[in-house]
């Protein structure tokens, strides 16, 4: 399937994984502004900074964390074993990331841990605009982050899967 797939989208790679993840990236994205508009307009409690930053910042948290799941689907070539993966390594963010349990005093292993985590980034960007309403110049530096993770994640990710895909030996491995 992964051949048809291919076929399909005419041979080009990214553009086939793109075309697969962008509905997410806008639905997530979308879900976050929605968030954000209760949060600040309807519940009242306001935003201090850019509503556009922490938009911009949550896409790119999004776009991280699929990057981490390509890169683990092309390591793995295993949906079911890159899902556990990803569940494991990015469903404990919020505990690792800083925002519920300080890691700045915490075990060596805890805080290097926060810092392998996209969702560190995004939570002091949230902290940035949310409440201390920070200059884009400080905050761009965690979208910064951000994209380094969709960098160094998705370009390897990519080059992974794209191995798996043109491999018909990988394909529906359970």
């Amino acid at each position: 399937s992964a051949g048809a797939w291919l076929d399909a989208c005419g041979g080009g790679l990214p553009a086939a994984v793109l075309g697969k993840l962008a509905p997410y990236l806008l639905l997530f994205t979308a879900y976050l502004g929605g968030a954000i508009l209760w949060t600040a307009v309807l519940r009242g409690n306001g935003i201090a900074g850019s509503v556009a930053l922490l938009l911009l910042g949550g896409f790119a948290l999004f776009a991280a964390c699929a990057s981490i799941g390509l890169l683990l689907v092309g390591l793995t070539r295993n949906m079911g074993t890159a899902l556990s993966l990803a569940g494991v390594s990015l469903g404990v963010a919020l505990a690792f990331s800083g925002g519920t349990f300080p890691t700045t005093d915490g075990a060596q292993f805890a805080q290097v841990w926060s810092k392998l985590l996209p969702f560190t980034a995004y939570v002091k960007l949230q902290m940035q605009q949310v409440d201390m309403g920070s200059p884009w110049a400080v905050s761009l530096r965690q979208v910064g982050v951000l994209l380094v993770f969709v960098l160094v994640a998705g370009g390897l990710g990519l080059r992974l899967f794209g191995r798996a895909a043109r491999d018909p030996q990988s394909w529906g491995q359970r």
